[in-house]
């Protein structure tokens, strides 16, 4: 979470559109937090889902909105499915590139079909 205070000092500063409530913060680390502890199954997810492409030819943002958003998707369960799509979308096309959106949205359609019907929280295994 330092990390992201030093690369993003907007988000404690005076501006409310870019300042981050305490909630915010506390869903950041959870989702830091727990990708972090889970990143093998979640990076699993992703590459079942990938048909042509292997993970380390993804490039570096669309890998990382893969991976935040399947997170959210397999282990946030109180986060509709639909919200963590439309995201994720928007991340890829705000920082990705030209093809990003459509690549992100299809490879977290496919990762949300493979999943079972009732995900699993946060300390679930």
């Amino acid at each position: 979470m330092e990390r992201i205070r030093r690369h993003f000092p907007d988000l404690d500063g005076e501006d409310p559109d870019a300042r981050l409530t305490p909630e915010d913060w506390r869903y950041t680390s959870l989702v830091t937090d727990g990708l972090m502890e889970r990143l093998a199954a979640v990076d699993s997810l992703i590459q079942s889902a990938s048909k042509r492409w292997r993970i380390e030819r993804m490039d570096v943002v669309s890998l990382s909105i893969l991976r935040i958003g399947t997170f959210e998707l397999a282990f946030v369960p109180d986060v509709p499915p639909a919200v963590i799509l439309s995201e994720a979308v928007a991340l890829s096309e705000r920082y990705g590139d030209g093809r990003s959106v459509s690549f992100v949205n299809g490879l977290l359609e496919q990762v949300r079909r493979s999943l079972s019907e009732e995900p699993k929280g946060i300390g679930d295994d």
